[in-house]
């Protein structure tokens, strides 16, 4: 694999760019922080009709360590986000959008429109400009009424958040680990091994970094192999 490739997706819960009309005025109005709970809560992200068209979506980057670093110290996104294994989102129907130019844009079929991102001349600046490809997005349909996508705890790879904040979410995410074992010792079922709990990236915004807490006693490091 390359070095600016990696199996990971992230879903931001905030970022700087307005929400969309489709997103209801309730959740617009929350901080990323609300969302990010509320998300767990639910064990969902709820779809919305994405920019440009096209049936209801949940979006994601596959933007790695760096990547993911600058878009939130560049105030793009909030570092406030649920991390997934590509494979997770590809079984649910996901996948990487495509990168469209203007001009073909309009030739992709309205069933297809919600993958398509249009794209403009990079010679070209001002006002009708679309160039989003450093954002590396991936996108998976809506299922379900609401529509959303759904994940099991077991299912999330990791949590990104700020480091002023990662007492309370870890202890959040105990919580939720002890009270998911609690359900599956009810039914006879294996328990999820603390190995399998999300791990906990933190941003360190004074050193502009995410770190991953190694949960259980062994200090943090990097993302690399995480």
């Amino acid at each position: 694999m390359l070095p600016d490739q990696w199996d990971y997706l992230v879903h931001f819960t905030g970022r700087a760019r307005s929400k969309s009309s489709s997103v209801p005025a309730e959740i617009r109005r929350k901080t990323a922080r609300e969302r990010f709970d509320g998300i767990l809560e639910e064990g969902a992200i709820h779809a919305f009709r994405p920019y440009g068209g096209g049936p209801p979506v949940v979006s994601f980057t596959e933007a790695v360590q760096s990547s993911l670093e600058h878009l939130i110290e560049a105030d793009q996104f909030e570092p406030w986000g649920l991390v997934f294994a590509k494979s997770t989102v590809y079984a649910e129907g996901g996948g990487p959008v495509w990168y469209v130019r203007d001009d073909l844009h309009q030739q992709v079929p309205s069933a297809l429109r919600g993958w398509a991102v249009r794209t403009t001349d990079p010679s070209v600046s001002g006002r009708g400009t679309s160039r989003w490809t450093h954002e590396r997005e991936w996108r998976v349909p809506g299922t379900g009424d609401p529509l959303q996508f759904g994940f099991a705890l077991a299912g999330l790879h990791a949590v990104i958040v700020p480091q002023s904040e990662f007492s309370s979410v870890e202890a959040g995410l105990d919580r939720d680990v002890q009270s998911l074992n609690t359900r599956l010792e009810q039914l006879g079922r294996r328990q999820l091994r603390h190995t399998e709990a999300p791990r906990v990236w933190m941003w360190n915004s004074s050193r502009k970094r995410l770190w991953d807490f190694r949960r259980f006693g062994d200090g943090g490091n990097g993302l690399a192999g995480r």
